[in-house]
C-alpha cells in the first residue's frame, strides 16, 4: 500500500479475472479511442476512460475474488477515513438493479481520468506481452483489467469535506478473445457465458 497526504492511500496494482465487456468508453471521441484529449478544463484534460466488465456470480473465482474486493475496500475506507462507509461501493450486484441484463452478474465498472493519462490496451493472446491497439476491444469481447483502489476526498472552497470513499483506476485493459457483439439496450444474461478464466496461483490478488 502506498500512504500518502490527505488521507490519499493507493493500493497495489489487481488484475481481475476475465470478464465480458458491456460497457465501453476508452475516450471522449468514439472513432479515436485511444486519441487526444478533448475537454480541457483549467488546462487539464477532462476525458474520462471507463470499461464495464460482467462477471457470472456462480462462478467460485468470481466469488472469491470480489470477496477479496470488499474485504480491501473496507479496509481502506478504515484507515483513510475511520470506517466511514463507501458512498458508492467499488462493486454492484447486478441482481439489485433494475436492468435485467445485470441479473446474475457482478457489476465492475473501471475509469481513468484522462489527465492522469490513457490506460494501456494489450492482448493477451501476444505472446510478446505487446501492447495493442484500442480497436480490438467492443461491447461483448472478453477481457480483463488491471486496477488499482484509490481513497479520495473532495472538499469544497472553504476546505469543508462534500464527499469521500474509495475508487477504481483502470491501468491496462487485456483483450482476451472475440464473441458475439452485445449493446446496452439489447444485451441479455442468456447470452453472457462464463468461461475459465482466472487462476489464483498464477494471477495474484495483489501484486
Amino acid at each position: 500500500m502506498k500512504n500518502g497526504k490527505n488521507s490519499k492511500i493507493t493500493s497495489d496494482k489487481i488484475s481481475t479475472p476475465i470478464g465480458r465487456i458491456r460497457g465501453l468508453s476508452l475516450a471522449v471521441c468514439a472513432e479515436d479511442m485511444f486519441g487526444e484529449e478533448k475537454k480541457v478544463y483549467q488546462g487539464v484534460p477532462q476525458n474520462t476512460y471507463s470499461v464495464e466488465l460482467l462477471f457470472p456470480k456462480n462462478e467460485k473465482v468470481n466469488q472469491e475474488f470480489f470477496k477479496d474486493i470488499v474485504a480491501l475496500e473496507k479496509m481502506l475506507m478504515g484507515d483513510a477515513f475511520d470506517g466511514q462507509e463507501n458512498p458508492h461501493p467499488v462493486i454492484k450486484d447486478g441482481d439489485k438493479t433494475k436492468d435485467p441484463n445485470y441479473e446474475g452478474f457482478y457489476v465492475f465498472k473501471l475509469k481513468r481520468n484522462g489527465a492522469e493519462g490513457r490506460p494501456l490496451p494489450i492482448n493477451l493472446n501476444d505472446r510478446t506481452g505487446q501492447k495493442t491497439t484500442a480497436d480490438v476491444f467492443y461491447s461483448g469481447c472478453w477481457a480483463r483489467a488491471q486496477f488499482q483502489l484509490k481513497t479520495y476526498e473532495f472538499k469544497n472552497d472553504k476546505g469543508k469535506v462534500m464527499s469521500r470513499g474509495v475508487t477504481k483506476d483502470l491501468l491496462t485493459l487485456q483483450f482476451a478473445r472475440d464473441d458475439d457483439p452485445i449493446f446496452s439496450k439489447a444485451a441479455h444474461g442468456d447470452d453472457l457465458e462464463a468461461i475459465e478464466s482466472y487462476d489464483a496461483e498464477t494471477d495474484e490478488l495483489l501484486g
